[in-house]
């Protein structure tokens, strides 16, 4: 279900950045020069934006923050019934499964791994339709530590 759109998610960013880190791959690169690579891919993939990775999710936008955080804004297209209807569960009990399976797959992404070694912050934001939160997750370097 929610599996594929993290792989889909994942993806999408990394092929459009694996181009200009791939330049970086050893020594790591600067700070300067991963913002500057990192805002060119972000302003590429939000030209594409958004972009509608399974039946449920979009991913709306791409946004480079300050220092090298990066925010995933995107809308899960359910209500509660739909919830329920779609998956035989809770909003509320599929949202920390969602959360779980975000770092899972962030954290068995190798470049990812490598972007938040050098100083990358990786942020999901979940929106409903109505744009009320539904889930938020934050990733560092260190957050994948027991899950490598």
């Amino acid at each position: 279900m929610f599996i594929s759109f993290f792989k889909k998610t994942v993806f999408l960013f990394i092929f459009t950045c694996s181009t200009a880190l791939n330049a970086y791959a050893a020594p790591a690169p600067s700070e300067e020069q991963l913002r500057k690579a990192l805002e060119q891919q972000a302003e590429a993939f939000n030209k594409i934006a958004p972009v509608q990775v399974d039946d449920y999710t979009t991913v709306d936008k791409l946004v480079l923050g300050d220092g090298l955080n990066i925010t995933y804004y995107n809308t899960i297209h359910l209500t509660d019934a739909q919830f329920q209807q779609a998956f035989n569960i809770e909003r509320q009990d599929i949202l920390p499964r969602l959360v779980e399976a975000t770092k899972t797959n962030t954290c068995a992404n190798p470049q990812y791994v490598q972007l938040m070694g050098w100083g990358t912050v990786v942020e999901y934001i979940y929106n409903d339709p109505a744009g009320e939160a539904l889930a938020t997750l934050k990733l560092d370097k260190d957050s994948c530590t027991a899950t490598e």
